[in-house]
């Protein structure tokens, strides 16, 4: 029986990484982004249908899914240099057709009618899928600034910033988007289960008049709490680490946040592997401690300490110790 290859060549998205001229702190591929924007698709199309706009839903998400599966021919190109000029611009959407009929040859001609509509279906569907597209790249920017990636994705994210403003005017759906989800992104998943809620520490709350008076030795402590740490180049050795991890242990929870902050700094400097899982020990955590269960604990010290906000740079010069 005759074999075609057409699923066998989409799944080969997986294979190639977006942001190829930049440094992430987690990789994104095609099938994966292309997923991201079907998800988008789907809650954009249902935004627009309460709204009455009528869109088909399915032609949405399937015009999602295979919107850059050109890219297993094509590679992926970065947008700036496809903009780079009308000739290229032209070029590049000419290579994308040709590389979208050949794949269309690897299935049987009975369904490489169906789906050759979801490549080009020439609807606002189709407008509204690639407002979703710009809005993902979005994402992916403020997961990585979120993340601690601004040396790679501040200046990408302040420009698709504009980009997606001028589009939310242009596509109400993605305003509503936004408006629902945008200010998530960078939660821990305490809060995105609770819905934004603040989650707060019982035990910690009722200890808030015990550890209002706490402090901490200086001297004993060392610089490293104190202001020689910063985000950057002062890094501190593990060991070092290590021995102030027993003092803090020893702590109760309900940290200033002027502290919290000082440690968030240290943390940053210690290396994650791929699975998101620190490789040396901090505090009283072994190597191999998810960074989430990390983030956890942070806010465990502090009603008041947020982890997506402290990512995103809310943090007062001056903070008000609670």
């Amino acid at each position: 029986m005759k074999q075609y290859g057409f699923v066998a060549l989409a799944l080969r998205q997986s294979l190639i990484n977006r942001w190829s001229l930049m440094r992430c702190q987690q990789t994104e591929s095609v099938l994966e982004h292309s997923a991201v924007v079907a998800t988008l698709a789907m809650i954009a199309g249902e935004i627009a249908n309460a709204n009455g706009r009528g869109l088909d839903i399915g032609v949405m998400m399937c015009h999602a899914i295979v919107h850059d599966v050109s890219e297993v021919l094509t590679g992926d190109v970065v947008t700036p240099v496809k903009k780079a000029s009308p000739t290229l611009s032209k070029e590049f959407a000419r290579l994308e057709q040709a590389a979208e009929e050949k794949l269309l040859n690897t299935l049987p001609d009975w369904l490489a009618e169906r789906i050759a509509v979801y490549f080009d279906p020439q609807c606002y569907e189709q407008a509204l899928v690639k407002g979703c597209d710009v809005y993902a790249a979005y994402l992916k920017c403020k997961l990585e600034v979120a993340g601690g990636n601004a040396v790679e994705f501040q200046d990408a994210l302040e420009q698709i910033t504009v980009a997606i403003e001028r589009l939310k005017k242009e596509l109400p759906e993605i305003a509503e988007l936004d408006r629902l989800f945008g200010d998530s992104i960078g939660q821990s998943v305490d809060k995105l289960l609770s819905n934004g809620a603040q989650v707060v520490n019982e035990d910690s709350m009722n200890n808030d008049k015990e550890n209002d008076h706490e402090t901490i030795d200086k001297e004993k402590a060392g610089d490293y709490f104190f202001g020689s740490i910063t985000p950057t180049l002062n890094i501190p050795s593990f060991n070092d680490l290590a021995d102030l991890a027993t003092k803090f242990v020893q702590m109760k929870p309900n940290k200033k946040l002027s502290e919290l902050y000082t440690l968030w700094d240290v943390f940053g400097n210690i290396p994650i592997n791929s699975e998101e899982e620190t490789e040396v020990p901090f505090l009283h955590f072994e190597p191999g401690t998810h960074r989430e269960d990390v983030w956890s604990w942070f806010e465990e010290q502090n009603p008041a300490f947020i982890v997506g906000e402290v990512m995103l740079g809310v943090r007062p010069d001056k903070p008000i110790d609670l």
